[in-house]
Parts: structure tokens; sequence; C-alpha cells
């Protein structure tokens, strides 16, 4: 590709360097915390402590990578989605009530924080 500086393009891929960069500040720290001892949870901990057959480890590129795709894509799937739903909400009123009343006997009988149970 060629990288012209005034471009869109170019502009995202300062945008990704930038996003890389603060991943990569993220996974030191996560490799730190585990060398200590600490317990690292979610995602960035499994990446970072993930291993193959024969133990060899995720680059810093190759979690970089994954954690920059996990943010895309999930934020792709996840709005897609729920477009996809609210609209055929506003398209079917009665399933609409339907879903009100069910929320508004959940908080009833489980009060209004989201809990394991309620869910």
């Amino acid at each position: 590709w060629l990288d012209i500086p005034f471009t869109p393009f170019a502009k995202a891929l300062r945008a990704r360097e930038a996003l890389l960069a603060h991943f990569q500040g993220v996974v030191d720290k996560a490799r730190s915390d585990l060398k200590a001892g600490v317990e690292v949870r979610g995602v960035i901990g499994r990446l970072v402590a993930a291993a193959d057959e024969e133990g060899n480890k995720l680059t810093d590129a190759e979690i970089t990578d994954n954690i920059l795709l996990l943010l895309h894509a999930g934020h792709e799937t996840s709005s897609i989605a729920l477009a996809g739903i609210l609209s055929d909400l506003q398209d079917h009123p009665a399933v609409m009530q339907q879903l009100r009343a069910e929320q508004e006997d959940v908080v009833k009988k489980h009060g209004e924080a989201i809990t394991a149970t309620a869910l």
C-alpha cells in the first residue's frame, strides 16, 4: 500500500498503531503481574498465559493483533445484532409490550440488579 500522510487510510494506520501501542502496555503489565504471581483475569490473561502443546507462547504481536480483532469483531457483531433487534421490536409493538412485561416480572422477582440468577 501507499502511505500518503493526509489520506483517511494513513489516519487509520496511525490510529491502529496507537491502539496497538496501548494494548502492548496492557500486555506488558499482564506479563509482569503473572510473573509476580498475580492472577490476570479475562481475555488478556488467557492470551498472555496461552501456550501450545510444545509450550510456545503467543508473541506480543499475536496477542495485540488478537485484542484488536476482538475489539472490532465484538463491536461489529454486537452492534449489528442490537440494531436488528431494535428494528424488529419497532416493527412489532406487541412483541415489545411482551418483552417489557417480561422485564417487569424479572425485576419484581429478582430486583433491579442484574445477576446470574436473574438471567
